[in-house]
């Protein structure tokens, strides 16, 4: 089989025939070709005593062979100069333009023969014959084929599987990018469709695929990315300055490579979670009145490719009320009876929009100074006065309360002390120091155990009670002066430090002090005393053991 560009000659055993050879010149090949062109170079000789002719013939052994083509028409005369029967050469050269296909090469039968007029329309002639194989025409590279990615695999479309097509796909080749790093491609037949892989967690994947031919290997074809769900965020912080309505959220990735958006959920109040808002960074704002609570979860989202992969929720996390504690609350105890009283609260915060909102009361009750206790706790935050019936007579009293809201509790804050109604002093005595003295001495047994004074009382006759002397707190006894020629009653009672007055104890008389000089002046039968009060003289008659006048009568 003879190559392009190789020459054929004949052999020159015909007497008188010469010689005649050929030469095959291809033309150009490319894949957008249909014909290529062959140029075909005869040369013959002719005898001293005739005419020779050179010619070609071309058949085709691919397609049934055999058949001169085009015909032996196709012949160049060699003439001797001028009859002179000198020898000579003559070359020949023709084109033609040989169809081409893809698929299979053909073969072409060649031969180039040689005759003169002595043989010419017989079959007695010089010439050879070789094939010349005509190369298929070359296949295009394929285009890209169009690409899609899911979970599972890599898809393709655009296969050309007809073998007669331009782009012919021999082989299609496949790549995965894993988090943004291609792994080695594989091959597989031309009329895959598919490459199956593993998607692993917290990942982003893209598919290429391309196609092959002998000729060429085409472009690459790319799909969108795949994401699988990233990580769930961190547990989200929650802070909230006391007194604001600002809420600072923050939270970490969780080690999530690729996340386009994270999306806060926000339930108010204990009420179902709702969208609140969407962010591209991990910290974010809200606003939540004063009083009310909120709750937080975050998930994260994939950027948008061929899919959106979601997480799972983060943690939840709660923001409180955003009260500070309240103050402490001003406290005042009044008395309303000898044994009950009044506690009177100010400074409630009653308003919810305010950040020291005062949500509860507690008090407590302290008698005698034991400690702190009774009382109640948990009442209305809007409560400014509460009734104490019933208190054990003859004490001291002392309350404490404080405020309290979702933040937390004042401190306590205590009222004065009050005192119940003490008990009076029993088991009172007056007499004078001694006959004719001007000094009464009096004693009583104290049962008061928070008085600050004793406070003694005066009546001469049936004038009124006039305070006439004080006696510490805890004394027993005491003096009060009176003078000889009087008659008066007395009484005591004791008094607490806020006035609070004990009831009178028994009340004691102390009448004049008579005092005889045992001179005796008779007035008939009656004896006339002199006797005397202090430094005065007075007469007085008696009649057995009875004064019957005395001076000062009428």
């Amino acid at each position: 089989m003879a190559a392009f560009d190789e020459i054929l000659w004949t052999d020159p055993w015909q007497t008188g025939a010469g010689r005649a050879g050929i030469q095959v010149l291809a033309g150009a090949i490319n894949a957008d070709s249909t014909s290529m062109n062959l140029t075909w170079r005869c040369w013959g000789m002719n005898s001293p005593s005739a005419d020779s002719y050179v010619w070609y013939g071309l058949h085709s052994f691919a397609t049934g062979g055999g058949v001169e083509w085009p015909s032996n028409s196709h012949m160049t005369r060699i003439v001797a100069p001028a009859g002179s029967g000198a020898q000579s050469w003559i070359a020949a050269e023709w084109h033609f333009a040989v169809p081409i296909s893809f698929g299979n090469p053909s073969v072409l039968g060649v031969y180039a023969g040689c005759q003169n007029s002595s043989n010419w329309g017989t079959d007695t002639y010089a010439y050879n014959s070789g094939e010349i194989t005509i190369p298929a025409r070359p296949y295009h590279a394929p285009a890209a084929p169009a690409v899609t990615i899911d979970g599972d695999s890599i898809n393709c479309t655009g296969h050309q599987l007809d073998p007669a097509a331009d782009g012919y796909w021999g082989l299609t080749y496949w790549a995965l990018e894993v988090n943004d790093v291609w792994q080695p491609s594989f091959q597989q037949a031309n009329n895959a469709a598919s490459a199956a892989y593993a998607a692993a967690a917290n990942s982003r994947y893209r598919g290429a695929a391309a196609a092959g031919n002998a000729n060429a290997d085409g472009p690459s074809g790319y799909s969108g990315y795949w994401y699988t769900a990233p990580n769930a965020p961190n547990a989200v912080a929650v802070t909230r300055a006391a007194g604001s309505t600002l809420v600072n959220l923050s939270w970490g990735a969780n080690g999530s490579r690729y996340v386009g958006s994270y999306r806060i959920f926000r339930s108010l109040n204990g009420g179902a979670f709702s969208q609140l808002k969407d962010v591209a960074t991990t910290t974010t704002t809200d606003t939540v009145p004063l009083g009310s609570t909120a709750s937080y979860y975050i998930v994260a989202y994939t950027p948008v490719g061929v899919n959106q992969a979601v997480s799972t929720n983060s943690a939840t996390a709660a923001v409180g009320t955003g009260y500070n504690p309240p103050r402490a609350p001003g406290v005042a105890l009044m008395r309303t009876g000898p044994t009950t009283a009044m506690i009177t609260i100010t400074g409630n915060q009653n308003t919810v929009t305010n950040d020291r909102y005062t949500a509860t009361l507690d008090w407590q009750i302290q008698v005698n100074g034991a400690a702190f206790g009774g009382g109640a706790s948990g009442l209305a935050g809007s409560t400014t006065s509460i009734p104490i019936p019933g208190l054990a007579a003859d004490s001291q009293i002392r309350v404490q309360a404080r405020f309290g809201n979702a933040a937390g509790k004042s401190a306590w804050a205590q009222s004065g002390y009050l005192y119940t109604v003490p008990d009076a002093p029993s088991e009172f005595t007056a007499a004078r120091a001694n006959a004719g003295s001007s000094t009464v001495n009096l004693g009583w047994v104290n049962n008061a155990a928070y008085e600050v004074n004793l406070l003694l009382e005066k009546k001469v006759g049936t004038g009124a009670w006039t305070q006439v002397a004080t006696f510490p707190a805890g004394a027993t006894s005491g003096t009060v002066a009176q003078s000889q020629a009087e008659s008066a009653s007395y009484r005591l009672r004791s008094v607490t430090s806020d006035n609070q007055y004990s009831g009178y104890s028994e009340e004691q008389s102390i009448g004049v002090a008579f005092v005889s000089n045992k001179n005796y002046t008779r007035l008939g039968a009656d004896p006339l005393d002199y006797c005397y009060v202090g430094t005065q003289r007075i007469r007085r008659i008696a009649k057995g053991g009875t004064v019957i006048w005395e001076d000062g009568d009428a």
